[in-house]
């Protein structure tokens, strides 16, 4: 796929017009998104889409600052080589030389995404951050620092420490919006790379982490100095079982449990899930939004976790998150039902009766 810019909704490809000048003539307005993806099968030398790019952003100057999305997309090696004939590392090999130039001319991005597609593979941790050449890291972090950037998402990325990952971020006073998935450290208690002394500058307002895939995101913002006293928006996917989510989430030091108006969490099995999380929810709680996804039939009761224990747990949740207007259950996997009614469907609803009666499932 070429590099694109999007106006008022629709796409432009480079590859597709015959001179950069009706680009720039096409994205020359707000609202401009540009997608960079691996190399095509069997190609060599300098990245081509990068490098077409670059020529436009050198003859339109004022492309760059029309500019307001950039999307990257790295790939696993087995998904690289059997889908793009390589290319796993391009952003640090064939864009080596264009990308750093690229990223140092589009001075008005409110949005970045470098993300990770193909299979996960826990062989195959995704590309390290640092060795990624010293002038593309420096420039990546020059953007995260921008004062117009407000959305980032990382998906994909090995660093020495989760202290690595979260002194990108310190400067970035602007960050509204913050989504990382698939991260791992080399290790995990290297806290030298944030110093005490940095405090934390972003304001997010919306924060996803997933570990479903990694390593342990959730415990990085465990630290005293992240603030997240705004955040109103919070996904959470882990593979700790609730209990564990659930003190997590009590833990977090500045959660803002007063005016947090949406929450998404995964649970792994839903029983024990939904009495941790709703056990966990405190008195007056701003929370309107919960969104819960689950393995399809992955539930069990019996036990501790009888109906009639689950439903009491979500009926004293529901008496202190009395603003709590809606609650969304997904299902994933082979059993979710698609065209026809799943199996444990039925169940299930005995399991949710409480949000039923209450008008918000």
């Amino acid at each position: 796929m070429a590099p694109s810019g999007t106006h008022r909704g629709s796409k432009h490809s480079a590859s597709r017009l015959p001179n950069s000048s009706r680009i720039a003539k096409a994205a020359s307005s707000e609202a401009s998104a540009i997608e960079l993806r691996p190399p095509a099968p069997g190609a060599t030398g300098e990245h081509e889409r990068c490098r077409q790019l670059l020529q436009i952003l050198t003859e339109n100057p004022q492309l760059a600052t029309a500019i307001k999305e950039l999307r990257i997309v790295t790939a696993l090696v087995d998904y690289a080589r059997r889908n793009l004939g390589g290319g796993r590392g391009w952003i640090a090999d064939s864009a080596r030389r264009t990308l750093p130039v690229i990223l140092e001319r589009l001075v008005a991005l409110k949005q970045i995404s470098i993300v990770q597609v193909g299979p996960y593979s826990p062989r195959e941790p995704g590309l390290s951050w640092g060795d990624l050449p010293h002038l593309l890291r420096q420039q990546l972090t020059s953007i995260f620092a921008s004062p117009s950037l407000e959305s980032a998402q990382l998906k994909g990325f090995t660093f020495s420490s989760p202290q690595q990952l979260m002194s990108l971020f310190t400067q970035a006073e602007s960050l509204r919006s913050l989504s990382l998935s698939r991260g791992h450290f080399t290790n995990a208690t290297d806290a030298g790379a944030w110093p005490l002394s940095q405090p934390w500058r972003p304001q997010l307002t919306s924060l996803t982490l997933s570990e479903v895939d990694g390593q342990g995101y959730c415990h990085v913002f465990l630290d005293q100095r992240v603030d997240l006293s705004r955040v109103v928006s919070l996904r959470i996917a882990s593979k700790l079982d609730m209990f564990s989510l659930a003190s997590i989430l009590q833990d977090i030091p500045l959660l803002p449990w007063s005016h947090l108006v949406s929450l998404r969490v995964l649970v792994l099995d839903l029983a024990p899930g939904l009495v941790h999380l709703f056990n966990s929810l405190p008195v007056d709680t701003s929370l309107r939004q919960l969104a819960i996804e689950f393995p399809a039939g992955g539930f069990r009761v019996g036990g501790v976790y009888t109906v009639e224990g689950v439903n009491a747990s979500l009926e004293a949740g529901l008496v202190r998150a009395r603003h709590l207007k809606a609650v969304e259950m997904i299902a994933f996997g082979e059993d979710s039902g698609e065209g026809r009614f799943p199996l444990w469907a039925e169940d299930m609803g005995w399991l949710l009766s409480p949000l039923e009666r209450h008008g918000i499932l």
